[in-house]
């Protein structure tokens, strides 16, 4: 049986301290390819979790973008109904007018 072990002063090249532990314990495996084996799964790990990392930052800066377009396209939308709002109220007004104008040159004409 091999037994391998760091203390904790000693440098090391993987990024985190959970992956280290790891290491650790794999080496500490009776046999090699166990040892090959579970080092293997800790970096399809490592490799697996920077996949989903980036697929996250990735989404996360589009849900960031389109929440800006939202918000903008929101404010634009608010004031098109203040604009629809107002263009009926001219609308109605014009359409009362009308109907005055309508009613003397008819009442003129008789």
């Amino acid at each position: 049986m091999a037994y391998f072990a760091w203390d904790k002063n000693d440098s090391t090249t993987s990024s985190s301290p959970k992956v280290d532990e790891e290491v650790n314990l794999c080496l500490m495996a009776k046999d090699q390819s166990d040892v090959s084996s579970a080092i293997s799964n800790i970096f399809m790990n490592h490799e697996n979790y920077n996949t989903l990392l980036q697929a996250f930052l990735g989404t996360h800066d589009e849900a960031n973008r389109l929440t800006q377009t939202y918000n903008r396209l929101k404010g634009l939308n608010n004031w098109l109904e203040e604009r629809v709002n107002s263009l009926e109220e001219e609308l109605k007004s014009m359409y009362s007018t009308f109907e005055h104008l309508n009613m003397i040159y008819q009442s003129s004409n008789h």
